[in-house]
């Protein structure tokens, strides 16, 4: 059986919490063997948001109750009896009463019921909470058959297959196992409209999908597309590329995996899942694109020159080597590497567990070898000690995207040792992220199997912290000093107060 946190709320409420060791059952990669086993148990002061619900809804039954009784047999106040008292002299107040009491017992009925309601559905669905599958147990006073819930197993349960919530335009996927989307582009009609469809399949079938690399942009700048008959909104410069790449010259896939599109974004859930297995998915990839953008600073001369002469060899000149470009071409292409794509944190994984990849910009693109041939040729000028003859050379030698050359290169190479996590950290601390905790999720694809970590972005960066450090995670051989300059560090690039 697989082991997981256990949470015990304040109202005796219990859930299942993170998962934690994998039994010694054979299951599949990424799957657990069914069977759950409380790890750790921890005790929390807060109810339930299904038995806070219900209690308030209990004490406005109780008050209700309470005024119905003063209404029915205690004394009405000097106002109403004076309401109650026709202009003769003649008292109606016997049948007021009446009246009222019947008003009252039904609006206190009605509560009741709807208080039913909300407990036969809790009870029915296996306590489904927020997001989580849970398994524990609730009480009531009600003497009725439909309310009396057993105590279930303290210790070892059967979790049934649960599913993340489904939306209008998101179907829900099976959280239990490999489960994805993928989105298929079925039309785009004029400058406006974008239709597609999504389909849902598992990493371990033989799927034939390319997956996006690009970045955002800004959050308040969204358009609107239609999956299957449904709007979803998505950010602009997704927008951009699905028109650039209906009308580029690549070899085009039937299905795409694009994290905006095809992760429910408002489900925390299930965003902690998909993230967990973007290695996989980018890894299994027939193609990863390269998205860097629109068309601008003459990025087409830059797009020509890498697609035509990017893996053009050295020619010799002399003592020297012939020019690589022409001057515009060296500008438009020193541009083009420092682009804001290649400073992201989340390309770095995509980049580096891809089988192929394609880089495109506006309507043109080229392959990723070009890039490689490219540095190859820019390392051997520098040793010669003849890149100062070329423009822009040692300047795009050292450029943001020539890094990403380099890390993709050395990581991939088979006597390359998975790094630790300290190590990434060193690396790619100046690299950007929305999310400060990315700068931990977006590399722990990268980090060797001990990696214990889950993404969970319930977590707060501190919580993160105090995770990591507890585990050891990347600093086992760390001691002294050196673990304490590790702390550090890890406070420092999530945005903690260092320590004095």
């Amino acid at each position: 059986m697989c082991f997981y946190d256990s949470y015990v709320m304040a109202c005796g409420c219990e859930k299942w919490g993170h998962f934690r060791r994998h039994c010694s059952k054979e299951y599949r990669t990424g799957e657990t063997c069914g069977m759950k086993l409380v790890m750790n148990r921890y005790q929390s002061t807060e109810n339930c948001k299904i038995c806070t619900k219900i209690d308030v809804k209990e004490r406005s039954i109780r008050k209700a109750e309470e005024e119905l009784g003063r209404i029915r047999f205690g004394q009405p106040e000097q106002r109403k009896k004076e309401q109650y008292i026709s202009p003769t002299g003649e008292t109606r107040e016997d049948r007021k009463l009446q009246d009222d009491y019947a008003k009252e017992e039904a609006r206190i009925q009605e509560m009741k019921m709807e208080s039913r309601r909300s407990t036969r559905y809790v009870t029915k669905h296996g306590r489904q909470k927020s997001d989580f599958g849970i398994c524990f147990c609730f009480f009531v006073t009600d003497s009725s058959k439909y309310f009396k819930v057993e105590n279930p197993n303290s210790r070892v349960v059967i979790p049934y297959r649960f599913t993340s919530n489904g939306t209008k335009a998101h179907p829900a996927i099976d959280l239990s196992c490999q489960q994805i989307r993928l989105f298929e582009l079925t039309s785009i009609t004029g400058a406006s409209t974008i239709e597609g469809a999504f389909r849902l399949v598992s990493l371990s079938a033989s799927v034939t999908y390319a997956a996006l690399s690009y970045t955002w942009g800004n959050p308040d700048e969204n358009k609107l597309i239609q999956v299957g008959g449904k709007r979803l909104a998505i950010p602009q410069n997704l927008w951009w590329f699905l028109h650039s790449w209906d009308s580029s010259k690549i070899e085009k896939p039937n299905l795409f995996w694009i994290d905006a599109i095809c992760i429910n974004q408002a489900n925390l859930l299930e965003r902690n899942h998909q993230v967990g297995l973007m290695k996989q998915i980018y890894r299994n990839a027939m193609r990863v694109i390269l998205w860097l953008g629109q068309e601008a600073n003459n990025s087409d001369l830059a797009m020509e020159f890498m697609a035509t002469k990017g893996s053009v060899p050295l020619k010799r000149k002399g003592y020297g080597f012939r020019k690589l470009w022409t001057r515009d071409e060296g500008k438009a292409l020193l541009v083009l590497c420092e682009r804001g794509y290649w400073m992201c944190i989340w390309i770095i994984q995509e980049i580096i567990h891809a089988r192929q990849i394609t880089v495109l910009c506006g309507k043109k693109s080229f392959e990723w070898n070009s890039f490689e041939n490219l540095y190859g040729k820019l390392k051997t000028l520098e040793l010669r000690s003849w890149i100062l003859h070329h423009e822009y050379a040692a300047v795009i030698l050292y450029s943001s995207a020539s890094v990403m050359v380099w890390q993709r290169a050395h990581w991939r190479h088979p006597e390359t040792s998975a790094p630790r996590l300290r190590t990434l950290l060193e690396t790619f601390e100046d690299w950007q992220c929305s999310d400060i905790r990315d700068k931990v999720y977006g590399l722990l694809g990268l980090v060797g199997q001990d990696a214990a970590v889950v993404v969970d972005y319930s977590k707060s960066a501190e919580e993160l912290y105090d995770e990591l450090r507890t585990q050891g995670l990347g600093y086992k051989l760390i001691i002294g000093n050196d673990y304490l300059w590790f702390c550090r560090l890890f406070r420092r690039v999530l945005k903690l107060a260092e320590y004095r």
